[in-house]
C-alpha cells in the first residue's frame, strides 16, 4: 500500500546498523517522527531503511515541512502482526511556501482545537447522558 505522509519533522531517532544473519550483508535504518494535522494520532513514525534512504532522510532538518512517500508493511512474529511504515522518498517542502503554510496552519489549528473544551454543556441540555 502506498502512502504520502506530510507534516513537520519533529524528531530524528538514533540510527541503527547491523549485519543480516541470512545474507551477511550490512544494513542501516533510522526512524523519524512527523507531526501531521490529523486529529487523532498526529505523530507518525516513518522508517528509512538502507544507506541511500537514511542519507536522503538526513538531508532534512528538525522543523522542516516534509513530504514522504511510504509503503506500509505487516510483519508476523509469534502469531502477532505488526505494521511498519517505510519511507522511500523524502522531500523537503519548507521552501514550497504555499505547501508549508498550509501544513503549518493545519497543525496550528489542530493544536488550538485540542486546547479547547470540545464538550460544552449547558443547563438546558436535554440529552440523557
Amino acid at each position: 500500500m502506498k502512502l504520502q505522509v506530510e507534516g513537520k519533522l519533529k524528531q530524528k531517532l538514533q540510527a541503527k546498523a547491523g549485519t543480516s544473519k541470512k545474507t551477511g550483508k550490512t544494513w542501516e535504518s533510522q526512524t523519524c517522527l512527523i507531526e501531521t494535522d490529523d486529529e487523532f494520532n498526529p505523530i507518525i513514525a516513518v522508517d528509512a531503511f538502507g544507506q541511500e534512504k537514511v542519507k536522503q532522510m538526513n538531508k532534512l532538518n528538525v522543523g522542516d515541512i516534509v513530504s514522504i512517500s511510504c509503503n506500509i508493511y505487516s510483519d508476523e512474529w509469534n502469531g502477532k502482526y505488526f505494521n511498519k511504515i517505510q519511507g522511500w522518498w523524502f522531500t523537503n517542502q519548507t521552501n514550497n511556501t504555499e505547501f508549508a503554510n498550509e501544513v503549518e496552519n493545519e497543525i496550528k489549528g489542530r493544536k488550538e482545537m485540542d486546547m479547547q473544551d470540545s464538550f460544552v454543556t449547558t443547563d438546558d441540555d436535554d440529552m440523557p447522558f
